[in-house]
């Protein structure tokens, strides 16, 4: 991903933008990156500082360095290095290192130190080539590791995503993001819903009176930890927003250490061959979803494609869908990500203010969120975890939920 030093931006009246990059300016850059491309694409084996070294070899126009270098970035984040496996450099440099000093000691001019000599006898000693020797002294150094693969890409398809790429690298910096966004139906609502879930992205969600959606998402500058972590979920969750009908997103972004946010804006949708993958569930939900099949205790889970809405209070977006056996009752859970109670609060006032589905919201207990913030008779409880859900605890409440109805 870009870091902000690579992103070409202007700043005017409190608001940021990207520079675009023109036919023009593609044109020039397109034979460096083809370039680039090639050099990857046949250095399996090369060090990185040869790689480095190759793809240097190019020219490009002054006012396209910056660019160039954010397109080699995107290109080495392709990449896999490596030291050689079976090579302990360390170990090495010690064995020739204490050879060589030996060595230097009782050299003299008429019998001076052999560098060649001293790698005979290491090679010697520990029973590993010559060559061997020479490449793996410093194969720990992040220079010397080798390129292990590359996942390819073809140079217009690079040139075509470097705006996407970055706006991500802008959302890094976000505090907080509006979107407005629509979809052709039902069905594709759904499938974006699930890949912010994915991404255990913080929002609330409501629905305008146009059958727009409306998202109001915490940005990584906003929250006091996992900052990092979570500005990553969020920039991967751009691609998705270009898979929609339409959208514009508002972003307030901490671009300047020392100076007040500023404005950024972006909208789309419908890119034109954009690639769109089906969403899935994340791992710890469907490592629940294995478990829970595995007690066959009359319940039954699948993952849920219902939005509970509540006007006037916003939507919730359930993970799994629970039906009873005999009795086809169904209770629904949501897992709440581990960056801010907050979310857990808007949870709370959804089912306070009249929400008819009966439904479970997973908690970590890093949250430190009590279960007992929810009476007994509302249709949603809490349920606190720690480390991992489990499915046992989860068929308790839902065998519970049924007894009481």
């Amino acid at each position: 991903m870009l870091t902000a030093d690579l992103v070409r931006v202007r700043v005017r009246k409190g608001e940021l933008s990207i520079r675009r990059m023109d036919d023009k300016a593609r044109a020039r850059l397109l034979p460096a990156v083809e370039h680039y491309v090639a050099v990857l694409r046949g250095g399996v084996g090369r060090t990185l500082g040869a790689i480095e070294d190759a793809l240097g070899e190019v020219d490009v126009p002054a006012r396209d360095i910056k660019t160039a270098q954010g397109l080699q970035k995107l290109l080495m984040d392709r990449c896999t290095f490596a030291m050689d496996e079976g090579v302990d450099p360390p170990a090495l440099r010690e064995a020739v290192f204490t050879r060589a000093a030996a060595a230097r000691r009782v050299a003299t001019r008429e019998a001076p130190f052999d560098r060649a000599a001293v790698l005979a006898e290491v090679s010697a000693e520990i029973d590993l080539p010559i060559a061997t020797i020479e490449d793996g002294l410093f194969a720990d150094l992040k220079q010397h590791q080798k390129l292990q693969s590359f996942k390819a890409i073809e140079p217009a398809a690079l040139l075509d995503g470097f705006e996407i790429e970055q706006a991500k690298a802008v959302l890094l910096r976000a505090t907080r993001l509006t979107v407005d966004v629509d979809f052709d139906d039902a069905g594709a609502a759904r499938q974006f819903f699930r890949k912010l879930k994915f991404r255990r992205l913080l929002y609330r969600l409501a629905r305008a009176p146009d059958g727009r959606y409306q998202l109001e998402i915490d940005g990584p500058f906003g929250l006091f930890q996992s900052s990092t972590r979570y500005g990553l979920q969020l920039a991967l969750m751009l691609p998705a927003l270009y898979e929609t009908t339409q959208f514009a997103l508002e972003a307030e972004v901490r671009w300047f250490k020392d100076r007040d946010p500023v404005s950024f804006k972006l909208s789309g949708g419908a890119r034109e061959g954009a690639e769109k993958k089906k969403a899935r569930l994340p791992d710890d939900v469907e490592a629940l979803v294995t478990r829970f099949r595995a007690l066959d205790c009359g319940w039954t889970v699948r993952p849920s494609r219902k939005l509970i809405d509540l006007p006037g209070l916003g939507l919730c977006v359930p993970d799994l869908v629970f039906t009873h056996g005999e009795s086809g009752e169904r209770v629904y859970l949501e897992v709440m990500g581990y960056w801010s109670r907050e979310a857990v609060w808007k949870r709370v006032e959804l089912v306070e203010g009249g929400l008819s589905e009966p439904i479970i919201f997973a908690l970590s207990s890093r949250l430190r969120v009590s279960e007992k913030v929810l009476d007994d008779d509302l249709p949603g409880e809490l349920y606190v975890y720690k480390g991992v859900m489990s499915a046992r605890a989860i068929a308790d409440r839902l065998d519970a939920r049924l007894k009481a109805g």
